[in-house]
């Protein structure tokens, strides 16, 4: 959409490059189906992944599916889980894709986590774990609103 492309341009040198989006959206997706979903298109790049809308809890195997696949997008630079049921034990695992994956490899700029069952304990414990990043980075775009987050 226009959005996305405008957003694109902003970001520098990455603007250059195509965006490529991969939609997993709103499939009934769980942790056990995760893997498979994520293997339907190999050997293609994207720079978005939208699995919003599913069931995940990114427990094992989830969380090692998705982790995995991660490592294979070197240009994966956005990720949507947003309307899930991840917890606090899946947002500190997640704290681990937001870190530079390697040399190649970019690592997460934004992280949609909108709507899940993250506590305000779990909120601080990704934001210690994301410590850590670069500053030399992009910093991370997060969301986390309507969660079960009172005041922190």
């Amino acid at each position: 959409d226009q959005w996305t492309a405008k957003r694109g341009k902003a970001e520098g040198d990455k603007s250059k490059l195509p965006r490529k989006f991969r939609v997993l959206n709103d499939r009934k997706l769980t942790d056990a189906t995760l893997s498979r979903a994520l293997g339907e298109d190999p050997g293609t790049e994207y720079t978005e992944l939208d699995l919003a809308g599913n069931r995940l809890v990114l427990e094992e195997p989830g969380f090692a599916a998705l982790r995995e696949y991660c490592k294979g997008q070197p240009r994966l630079s956005v990720l949507k889980l947003h309307k899930n049921v991840l917890d606090d034990d899946a947002v500190a695992r997640l704290a681990s894709l937001c870190l530079p994956r390697g040399p190649q490899s970019s690592c997460l700029t934004e992280l949609h986590l909108s709507h899940n069952k993250i506590t305000a304990q779990g909120a601080l414990m990704f934001l210690r774990a994301i410590k850590k990043r670069p500053t030399t980075l992009t910093p991370l775009w997060l969301r986390m609103d309507n969660n079960l987050i009172a005041d922190v």
